[in-house]
């Protein structure tokens, strides 16, 4: 699931870029650019971004304010409309209340496709199901359209010597396949004259072997 990690709300707290509330909407315009032109340099053409929103405080919340909320759905309205016109498909990473405050179709004219949502299970739970979410009647989000985040910081072991971990979802929504091959070729990787020679796919005979 490839993940636009970008601008944050201008009352998210522990980060340092915020979305401006008088530009919100082109800096959604300008986020999503970006993401298209990394998702064709990887070759993933007519796919999908997940723009990541973290935590910020509701307008009840100390620190937090209807401006700030406003600023948000204009940064995401303005990310979603410039990801289809590019022909992409465009979700939103963030916590299911935000999504229903902030995000459905009375605030946003240019509503996400799919939601990824953070939900973790309660004390004796192993997981959770996500639960039913309040999207004002508009029965948003039904149809394959969202990923369950149940767990994070998992520990995975090593990666270049450093500690790995990751997060762990529950999927029913899109998610994008990256290309396993860029190289056209219809010879055999057990011909050395293939671009996709691999001598450890092959017996001493010249022959392709399953590893």
């Amino acid at each position: 699931m490839p993940l636009w990690d970008d601008l944050q709300a201008p009352c998210a707290p522990n980060y340092t870029q915020h979305i401006d509330s008088n530009t919100a909407t082109a800096q959604g315009v300008t986020a999503a650019d970006s993401a298209v032109n990394v998702l064709l340099d990887l070759n993933l053409p007519d796919s999908i971004a997940w723009l990541d929103i973290e935590k910020y405080p509701r307008p009840t919340e100390a620190g937090g304010g209807a401006d700030c909320s406003q600023a948000v759905q204009a940064y995401v309205n303005g990310f979603v409309y410039e990801m289809h016109s590019y022909g992409y498909s465009a979700g939103v990473y963030a916590n299911g209340a935000y999504i229903w405050d902030d995000m459905n179709q009375d605030t946003l004219s240019n509503v996400p496709d799919a939601i990824w949502v953070p939900q973790y299970p309660g004390p004796g739970y192993a997981v959770q199901p996500l639960r039913v979410l309040d999207d004002g009647g508009y029965n948003l989000y039904v149809y394959e359209q969202r990923i369950h985040q149940v767990a994070e910081n998992i520990p995975t072991g090593f990666s270049n010597g450093e500690p790995s971990q990751v997060d762990t979802d529950f999927i029913d929504g899109p998610v994008v396949a990256g290309p396993y091959n860029t190289v056209s070729c219809n010879c055999d990787v057990c011909d050395p004259s293939c671009p996709n020679y691999d001598p450890n796919q092959c017996d001493d005979q010249g022959s392709w072997v399953l590893r």
